[in-house]
C-alpha cells in the first residue's frame, strides 16, 4: 500500500477522533457557513507569464497557467464559551501546460483563547496586505501549495500577568510532502518559539527562531531513509545520523535542516502603524552561528489608520543571500534550499516553498539560483473618484541573480518585475484586473494580463 495513502487514511482517522467529542456538546451558537467561488484567467504574448502573475499565488498559478477555477466551503461553530471548531475544503481545477484537479485546502481546526490545533492542509493568512514578496517569511511564503500535516500553535500571544508586557508564541508541526520528488513521502518537522516584550501599549518587540527539517521517506538513490522515533528525536535538535543514514547525514546532521532567527519591532501611533523586522536564513552550523551574516530578509511596513486615503499601506523589503558563509570555507559554502540527499530541495510540486526570488529548475531537479540580492516595494490603497473607491495594489521588484556558488551565472542576471492590480467591488461579484511586466537580460520583455472573479456567500 502506498505510504501516501496510508498517511491520508491516518489523517482521516485523526480528524474523526477529534470530532467525536464534539458531537455530544451543545453548541453555543448556530454554525456559520461560508462558500467561496473564484476563477482566474491569464494571457501573455509568449505563453509564459511574467513573474508577479504566477508568484505568491498559493500554487494556483504557474508560468504557463491559462485558467483556474476554485470552489470552497467551510463552517465555524462556537462549541463552548469561545472554544471554536472550523472545518473546510477547497477544490481547484487548473488549466495550462500541466492541467490538474486537486484539493487546495482540506482541514479541521479547533481553537480557543490560548491554543490552536490544525489537522489537514490550509494556507497561512495573507500578511502585510499582500505587499510582501514572501508573505513576511523568507522560508515559507505563499508561493506553493499548502502541504498536509498536523500543527499545534498558540492561538494568540500568551502573556504573563495582567499588564501583558512579557509573552510568547509557539508552533509545533509535522507535515508530509506527498508530491513527486526524489525522496518519496518526505516528512517535514517544524517548530518555532518567539518571545514578546511590550513596554507600553504603543511599542512591542518580538524575537525568536524557527526550524524546519526534511527527513525520512524513500530515496530513489539511497533507499528507505531513517525514519523511526529515535531518528525523529535526532531531527528535533539536528543530531547526527547513525550508521544506516547517508554518509553526509552521519557527518553533519540527519536530514535537511533550515532555520531562521527573527527580530521584530512594532510601533503604534494615533494615525499610523509601523513594523520593522529581520528574518535570517541558515542551513548549516556556520549559518546558525551567524557566520553567513548579513544573509536574510529586512523589511519595513507602514499602514495608515485613515479609511479613505490614496495610499493605505506600503512596504519595502531587502533580500540578501550572497554570503552563505563562503568566507569561512571556500569549498563548503551554504547552498540554500538544496541538499545532496533530498535533491528536490525546499520545493513542493516543483514550486519554491520560500521566497519566490529563489529559482528552481524542474529539468535539473534543483534550485539553480539561491545567491542574489533583491529589492522589493509594494503599496496599496484606493482610487477615490466621485464618491467611489477602487482598491489597487502595486508591486515592484529588482533582483540581481548570481546562480549558486557551485554553478554561477555568467554574467549576473538583472531582472525587474512590475505588477498592478485594480479591484471593482459590486454586490454581484468582485473583479480584480491584473497587469504585469517582466524585464530581463536573458530574454525579451514579458507582458501579461489577468482577471480574477470571486464571490463569497455567507
Amino acid at each position: 500500500m502506498p505510504e501516501n495513502f496510508t498517511m491520508y487514511r491516518g489523517l482521516n482517522r485523526l480528524l474523526l477522533f477529534l470530532l467525536i467529542p464534539f458531537f455530544g456538546v451543545q453548541a453555543q451558537y448556530s454554525p456559520e457557513f461560508e462558500v467561496n467561488l473564484e476563477a482566474g484567467g491569464f494571457y501573455s504574448q509568449d505563453n509564459e507569464l511574467p513573474f508577479w502573475l504566477y508568484s505568491n499565488r498559493k500554487g494556483l498559478v504557474d508560468r504557463e497557467t491559462n485558467f483556474y477555477t476554485l470552489a470552497g466551503a467551510s463552517f465555524e461553530i462556537d462549541l463552548y464559551e469561545g472554544i471554536m471548531l472550523k472545518a473546510g475544503g477547497t477544490g481547484v481545477y487548473r488549466e495550462g501546460f500541466d492541467s490538474s484537479v486537486y484539493a487546495d485546502e482540506l482541514f479541521v481546526q479547533g481553537y480557543g483563547r490560548y491554543l490552536d490545533l490544525l489537522v489537514g492542509k490550509r494556507h497561512e493568512a495573507i500578511a502585510f496586505d499582500g505587499l510582501s514578496a514572501s508573505n513576511g517569511h523568507i522560508l515559507n511564503s505563499l508561493n506553493s501549495q499548502a502541504f498536509p500535516g498536523i500543527k499545534l500553535s498558540s492561538a494568540a500571544p500568551i502573556f504573563f500577568g495582567a499588564q501583558e508586557r512579557f509573552g510568547f508564541e509557539f508552533e509545533f508541526a509535522e507535515y508530509i510532502l506527498n508530491d513527486e520528488r526524489t525522496v518519496e513521502s518526505t516528512r517535514v518537522h517544524n517548530k518555532s518559539l518567539h518571545f514578546i516584550y511590550a513596554p507600553n501599549s504603543s511599542l512591542s518587540f518580538r524575537i525568536g527562531a524557527e526550524h524546519y527539517a526534511q527527513w525520512g521517506g524513500t530515496s530513489n538513490a539511497e533507499g528507505k531513509l531513517p525514519g523511526d522515533f529515535e531518528d525523529y528525536l535526532k531531527i528535533l535538535y539536528a543530531g547526527k545520523g547513525d550508521a544506516d543514514a547517508p554518509v553526509v547525514d552521519q557527518q553533519v546532521a540527519l536530514g535537511n535542516h533550515l532555520g531562521s532567527y527573527m527580530l521584530e519591532a512594532n510601533y503604534d501611533t494615533q494615525n499610523y502603524y509601523f513594523t520593522f523586522f529581520i528574518n535570517t536564513i541558515f542551513d548549516d552550523p556556520k549559518g546558525s552561528s551567524l557566520g553567513n551574516a548579513p544573509d536574510g530578509q529586512y523589511a519595513f511596513y507602514m499602514r495608515s489608520k485613515e479609511d479613505r486615503t490614496w495610499i493605505r499601506s506600503a512596504m519595502y523589503e531587502l533580500y540578501y543571500t550572497r554570503n552563505q558563509s563562503n568566507h569561512l570555507d571556500l569549498d563548503n559554502s551554504s547552498d540554500y534550499f538544496n541538499n545532496s540527499v533530498y535533491k528536490s530541495g525546499w520545493t513542493y510540486n516543483n514550486q519554491i516553498i520560500g521566497a519566490p526570488f529563489f529559482d528552481y529548475s524542474e529539468e535539473l531537479n534543483r534550485v539553480v539560483n539561491n545567491k542574489f540580492i533583491a529589492h522589493h516595494l509594494g503599496f496599496q490603497g484606493d482610487f477615490l473618484t466621485y464618491g467611489e473607491k477602487y482598491p489597487f495594489r502595486v508591486l515592484a521588484s529588482y533582483t540581481r541573480k548570481d546562480g549558486t556558488y557551485n554553478d554561477k551565472f555568467y554574467p549576473n542576471l538583472d531582472e525587474y518585475y512590475l505588477f498592478n492590480e485594480v479591484g471593482f467591488i459590486s454586490k454581484w461579484v468582485d473583479v480584480k484586473l491584473n497587469l504585469a511586466v517582466e524585464l530581463s537580460q536573458q530574454a525579451g520583455p514579458k507582458f501579461g494580463t489577468g482577471i480574477v472573479l470571486s464571490k463569497t456567500f455567507l
